[in-house]
């Protein structure tokens, strides 16, 4: 009897690791070799994976509910712009370049438009 219970344990282990459950490439390791301004969307697919959903043509979200992780890459053209981290089971939350806190100035740079007749 105990072989037999042994037997089915060592059967659901080999079943479950042949099935290609494989570990997610979306990890915080991952998350931080990913550079803005430098890498480009081929790259963020090869480090994070194709487990992403798009939103217009500039941005991926990969969400892994069960992991309760959310990751959201921003691209201009082919090179990544702005990256988030939330992680919600940790509390963990981490946006790269950082957005500005609630009154502070976005930029220094002033700009006048004249409007002709």
């Amino acid at each position: 009897m105990r072989l037999k219970t042994g037997l089915l344990s060592l059967s659901a282990v080999v079943l479950f690791a042949a099935s290609g459950c494989s570990e997610s490439l979306v990890t915080r390791q991952h998350y931080d070799m990913i550079k803005i301004g430098t890498s480009t969307r081929l790259e963020v697919e090869k480090t994070l994976g194709d487990t992403y959903v798009t939103r217009g043509d500039d941005q991926w979200e990969y969400d892994e509910e069960d992991r309760h992780l959310s990751v959201h890459i921003l691209f201009v053209g082919d090179k990544v712009e702005k990256k988030e981290w939330i992680d919600a089971k940790t509390g963990e939350w981490h946006c790269d370049p950082p957005d500005p806190k609630h009154g502070e100035k976005f930029s220094d740079k002033a700009g006048t438009t004249t409007i002709k007749e």
